[in-house]
């Protein structure tokens, strides 16, 4: 990504993104070798960041309304897990969200998956590792 998508993305969602997610995604951390095994579960595309957050600001998340201070940086789609970042959060954290059973589709689940993004990476490749 270059910093004039993150301009189209704050204009097709109506928000501003947090500097520090900025230079996150800006450092190209996609081509550093321990990044290598996340390449599929964070978003590096625009099109994808704005499908993704459109859909979810309009049809909220299993029935419920979705907080417009969330972003959605990645996740699996399919299965409907998603991790977020807080559009206000200063410190950086990552979150993620979802099914809390498989069954019931009302409940959800929402953990903390690093108090920075450092932390939610070296988080996410020691998952990755173990599956």
């Amino acid at each position: 990504m270059k910093y004039n998508d993150f301009l189209l993305l704050e204009k097709e969602l109506n928000i501003k993104l947090p500097e520090n997610y900025k230079k996150f995604v800006l450092m190209e951390p996609f081509k550093d070798k321990r990044f290598n095994k996340i390449n599929n579960v964070l978003f590096d595309d625009i099109e994808t960041l704005i499908r993704v957050n459109k859909k979810i600001r309009e049809n909220g998340y299993y029935k419920k309304k979705w907080n417009k201070n969330l972003f959605i940086i990645g996740g699996y789609e399919n299965d409907n897990i998603f991790y977020l970042i807080k559009l206000n959060d200063k410190k950086q954290g990552v979150f993620s969200i979802m099914p809390d059973d498989q069954t019931d589709k009302k409940r959800v689940k929402v953990k903390i998956l690093g108090k920075d993004y450092n932390e939610f990476v070296n988080n996410i490749i020691i998952v990755i590792e173990c599956l």
